[in-house]
């Protein structure tokens, strides 16, 4: 087992540490906040929790494996439940930073803002995907072209995923749980109210349908086999 004297570890942090001009509250940081955080901030969040988990009697000693382990632990746990959310509804698109205690429109997705579905990566919390429609008195793809839009920096811009999907005469609608992305963020499906059954196994940058037509598909989800 890998340990080090705690006072050569702090006195290394000492020397090779940057300054800080104001403290690091703890209590005010979401798991957004600590994955953006520089690496220098990481260091020094870290290097607290490691003494955090510490009693009182325990030796004066860094494990290192114990503190790459416990890290490891941190991001798993920011990853199950991360801090941004996505919202799709009548009135346009929507993103929260902070677990849906505020919201702002992303005003950004094309070719339209109206629709029902969205589906957010696993891992990248700035990726996810919509199946736009016209609006909602008119609930149909937008000029008869199905697409699906991605982001993949937080609503800031958007790709039109086109490519396998219908570009004339389409009708197909997807409803809010039409459309899934499995655990690892690379295979995408959605099902439409005209029948119709989409993969993508890259991203969505191609998608390939199912060669038949089935009813009305109301929900599309991964399951562990």
């Amino acid at each position: 087992m890998k340990t080090v004297v705690f006072l050569l570890a702090a006195a290394m942090l000492a020397w090779g540490a940057p300054a800080y001009a104001e403290d690091i509250d703890l209590s005010t940081w979401s798991c957004q906040k600590f994955q953006s955080a520089s690496k220098g901030d990481i260091e020094v969040i870290l290097s607290w929790l490691d003494g955090y988990y510490k009693d009182e009697d325990d030796p004066p000693v860094i494990d290192t494996d114990k503190f790459v382990d416990n890290a490891k632990k941190l991001g798993e746990y920011c990853a199950a439940h991360p801090d941004i959310v996505w919202c799709q509804h009548h009135n346009g698109v929507f993103r929260s930073e902070n677990a849906g205690a505020n919201w702002r429109e992303v005003a950004a997705i094309r070719p339209s803002k109206f629709g029902f579905t969205v589906a957010a990566h696993p891992r990248d919390k700035e990726t996810a995907w919509f199946v736009p429609a016209v609006k909602d008195e008119k609930r149909i793809p937008v000029d008869g072209k199905l697409v699906v839009a991605r982001t993949r920096d937080g609503g800031q811009s958007f790709d039109i995923l086109t490519k396998g999907l219908p570009q004339r005469h389409a009708y197909d609608l997807v409803w809010r749980h039409g459309l899934d992305v499995d655990a690892s963020g690379e295979i995408l499906a959605f099902g439409s109210t005209s029948g119709g059954l989409w993969i993508s196994e890259n991203g969505g940058d191609s998608w390939a349908m199912l060669d038949a037509r089935l009813p009305p598909v109301m929900a599309v989800c991964f399951s562990a086999i």
